[in-house]
């Protein structure tokens, strides 16, 4: 567990550095972007290999392509829609983040839980280009107890976990904390969506639903 949260601290370093074009092998953000993240993907890992470390990494450079486009966008923005969208990054960021690491503790961790990190961040970002405007398909519509229910199993699945699942550093204490910050950041998240269109506040909550339904599954 230990071993995947300094890799996983360090993709996040990685994702809040600027473009180094040794690391892309020569692409740019948006030669990326023009890719696509199958082609990307594929260039990628054929170059690092398809290892989990490799697979990861191939999805933390293409979230920090979206994120590039997104501030581009973010620029050109209404002030207003560029707050939201700046504490959504956050607010997502802190679910998704404090969700993932709950379910890699109670499904007892493993390295392969870094690509569940590196999607989200992607999912994240693809949430927000919605918001501001991108390109996108509607998302299905949601209501607010899709994401609630999903809190509530989460909380159900620590509450059940069997003692053998708390070994340090991942006690059932931190476990808590942990669902502490997804509650907090959700009620944060759902004021946020509750001033946006329909539209704009399906993309949200199907980012909070998504995140969260994925990996529950993994633990119930």
């Amino acid at each position: 567990m230990r071993i995947l949260f300094t890799v996983f601290c360090l993709a996040l370093t990685l994702l809040s550095l600027g473009q180094d074009k040794k690391e892309t092998h020569g692409k740019t953000h948006a030669h990326i972007l023009n890719m696509g993240f199958d082609k990307w993907y594929e260039f990628y890992t054929k170059k690092e290999g398809e290892t989990t470390h490799g697979m990861s990494q191939a999805c933390y450079i293409y979230a920090r392509s979206l994120k590039w486009r997104n501030q581009g966008l973010e620029a050109k923005a209404n002030p207003h829609l560029r707050q939201q969208v700046k504490e959504l990054r956050s607010h997502f960021s802190k679910l998704g983040e404090s969700a993932v690491t709950l379910f890699s503790t109670l499904s007892g961790g493993g390295t392969m839980w870094l690509l569940t990190y590196a999607t989200d961040a992607m999912d994240q970002e693809k949430t927000l280009y919605a918001l501001l405007n991108g390109k996108v398909k509607p998302a299905k519509a949601r209501v607010v107890s899709d994401v609630t229910k999903e809190i509530d199993s989460l909380s159900k699945a620590i509450a059940t976990a069997p003692e053998s699942t708390w070994r340090e550093p991942s006690s059932k204490a931190n476990a808590n904390r942990q669902l502490k910050i997804v509650q907090v950041a959700w009620q944060d998240i759902l004021a946020i969506a509750k001033k946006l269109d329909r539209k704009k506040s399906d993309h949200v909550l199907a980012y909070c639903a998504t995140v969260l339904q994925a990996s529950v599954q993994d633990v119930r």
